[in-house]
């Protein structure tokens, strides 16, 4: 069986290295490449025989877990491992929560991570031993996580930009959507946040950003 993986990252060394650690696994493994999360989404548009996404949670056009939110709600069929400098726990704990398969800290050796894609492809959850009981015993934002979760992948797009502080009109040229429909949009989502203004939707973005 063939698999198909896209690596997600904005560094060109770390995304060769992922490569080199996949190559060993067989020719039954298919690569390819995105430097930001634009291109991330009109791979994956394009080409819906893509597994598995190897996902940074810092590159162009990507804040934080709202990336793999957006995937997640999009391409539901399409495997999520997120692959971060950062090993906070709460991070950890989010990102599994919202659905991804597994977390790759950047520092793993090359053969736990040729151990663990075969495990996420399979169907199962892959993390490094030492994160496991530390991820297990952390409580996560429940409410937070389960106002995103009603949020659509458009008005996740949305959200991203209103936390960059972009105006109405910009994120109508953006997306390439009227202004009329982008306000019902914002209206949509502060409903949903139970927040009442933009400002509180711009921390709201803050909860899913990470340090990386």
């Amino acid at each position: 069986m063939n698999y198909q993986i896209l690596i997600a990252d904005d560094h060109p060394l770390f995304r060769r290295a992922l490569e080199e650690a996949i190559q060993p696994l067989g020719d039954d493994y298919e690569v390819t490449q995105a430097d930001n999360f634009n291109d991330t989404l009109a791979l994956l548009e394009e080409n819906p025989e893509i597994d598995l996404v190897l996902l940074d949670l810092k590159m162009p056009g990507s804040e934080g877990l709202l990336g793999l939110i957006q995937i997640r709600r999009e391409f539901p069929q399409v495997g999520v491992v997120i692959v971060s400098a950062t090993q906070d726990v709460r991070t950890v704990a989010n990102a599994l929560r919202e659905g991804a398969s597994g977390y790759i800290p950047k520092s793993t050796r090359f053969e736990k991570i040729q151990e663990a894609i075969p495990v996420v492809l399979s169907g199962q959850q892959w993390l490094p031993d030492e994160l496991k009981k530390a991820v297990a015993e952390t409580k996560v934002d429940e409410t937070a996580i389960e106002k995103l979760s009603q949020l659509t992948p458009k008005q996740l797009r949305v959200l991203v930009m209103i936390g960059k502080g972009y105006l109405n009109k910009q994120i109508g040229a953006e997306l390439n959507i009227k202004e009329t429909t982008i306000k019902t949009h914002v209206s949509e989502i502060l409903r949903k946040l139970d927040i009442k203004n933009r400002t509180q939707a711009a921390v709201f973005t803050q909860f899913l950003d990470v340090d990386d």
